[in-house]
């Protein structure tokens, strides 16, 4: 069920806390990459997930 398809975003919680966590840790945060895998929702987790979203 492979689609193959990447989908590059910027999101500022997520940019925060990988500073945050870095400076927690005693370290500068030059550079990172972010990978996240998964499978398409079928029509009814979809639903739930953009009720839940707002």
């Amino acid at each position: 069920m492979k689609t193959g398809d990447v989908i590059e975003f910027v999101d500022p919680e997520i940019e925060r806390l990988q500073h945050e966590i870095a400076k927690r840790l005693g370290y500068k945060l030059v550079d990172h990459r972010l990978e996240l895998y998964g499978v398409p929702m079928d029509e009814k987790a979809k639903a739930a997930a953009a009720k839940k979203a707002g």
